[in-house]
């Protein structure tokens, strides 16, 4: 599914955001991003719902997207869809664009812990599956886990640096 994604988003006219000097630019990027995306799959695709958390996942100094899409589309009674956008470096911003596609996670609901511990330079994704089993989200060197059911088990939470989509933001 991912292979989809990078291919679909790298046929998609983006201009790429050679700045991002603020705020309003990187989520104009995004924007971009989600919209290339969902179009394909969604009849209503501009008025896509969803929500962006910012957190560098690959401590390479750039805040990196997750995107929370809402909507009928991308959600389910065990959860929704969140895209991880990899920030670029401006280098690489000119050829391919502001963000590239990182991961896409489905069945998820918020919160997303964002945990001290990494896996291949990417930090650990904390969540919660529908029945409540806490799961890591390990970062294999090319993307995370497709579903929390694909992660690993947790005894217990672990100390987190952030978390991300909590009831109420």
């Amino acid at each position: 599914m991912l292979t989809c994604l990078a291919v679909l988003l790298s046929l998609l006219p983006v201009a790429p955001d050679h700045t991002r000097t603020n705020a309003d630019d990187s989520l104009a990027a995004v924007r971009s991003i989600v919209l290339a995306y969902a179009r394909p799959f969604d009849p209503d695709w501009e008025t896509t719902p969803f929500r962006v958390e910012w957190a560098d996942l690959n401590a390479d100094g750039l805040q990196d997207a997750l995107v929370y899409l809402d909507g009928g589309a991308w959600c389910g009674s065990g959860g929704c869809t969140v895209l991880v956008l990899e920030a670029m470096p401006e280098e690489d911003a000119a050829e391919i664009g502001a963000y590239a596609p990182a991961a896409e996670i489905s069945l998820m609901h918020g919160p997303i812990t964002i945990a001290t511990t990494r896996s291949n330079g990417w930090s650990d994704l904390i969540v919660e599956t529908e029945d409540g089993e806490i799961r890591r989200l390990a970062f294999d060197g090319e993307t995370y886990p497709f579903s929390p059911a694909e992660g690993e088990a947790m005894a217990s939470k672990v100390q987190a640096e952030t978390i991300l989509f909590a009831a109420g933001q």
